[in-house]
């Protein structure tokens, strides 16, 4: 690693007499401490400084791997949750339970500020777009047009939002 990321990693106060130990003391040894054992030591704050870098860029690296996968859960997650509802169109229990669940947005590491000021009333006032929270409130009255097939499958049974149980792999027509 650089000499750099090992300065660094030397307190200022340390650097300062390791340089007028160099320069004035260097031929100067003591009980313990001389310009070899000190330069020892300088190398080994050096290595453990690089592992650490080494170390905090594996981090990171494994950080970003574990947001990806959790993104990727999230967006499963919520659409199966999609494909139960619609199939649970006719069980009034199910989708009871369903309903209940909430995998709304991921949730925000930092907490989130209040927003000061009077620009909500004035939004509304002018006719301008409702706000997030609003928009879901507005639809939440409306039902949901089904617009394509959603294909599921249990036990060998398809079954899709617009025309319930059908034909299994084979053709012939299951039981509901």
């Amino acid at each position: 690693m650089s000499e750099h990321s090992t300065v660094d990693s030397i307190p200022a106060d340390i650097a300062a007499f390791l340089s007028v130990f160099d320069e004035h003391l260097s031929e100067l040894s003591f009980p313990d401490v001389d310009g070899e054992i000190l330069r020892s030591q300088v190398a080994e704050v050096s290595r453990e400084s690089d592992a650490l870098l080494r170390l905090s860029e594996q981090l990171r690296d494994q950080r970003q791997a574990l947001e990806r996968a959790e993104a990727t859960l999230r967006r499963l997650a919520e659409r199966g949750l999609a494909y139960a509802k619609v199939y649970a169109d006719g069980d009034p229990a199910l989708s009871a339970a369903l309903d209940e669940l909430s995998l709304g947005a991921a949730p925000v590491s930092k907490p989130s500020r209040k927003r000061r000021g009077r620009g909500k009333g004035k939004a509304k006032a002018a006719g301008e777009a409702p706000a997030v929270g609003e928009v879901g409130e507005a639809k939440a009255g409306g039902g949901r047009e089904a617009t394509a097939e959603l294909p599921f499958s249990r036990a060998g049974v398809m079954v899709s939002e617009n025309k319930g149980r059908s034909a299994a792999k084979g053709g012939a027509e299951a039981a509901a």
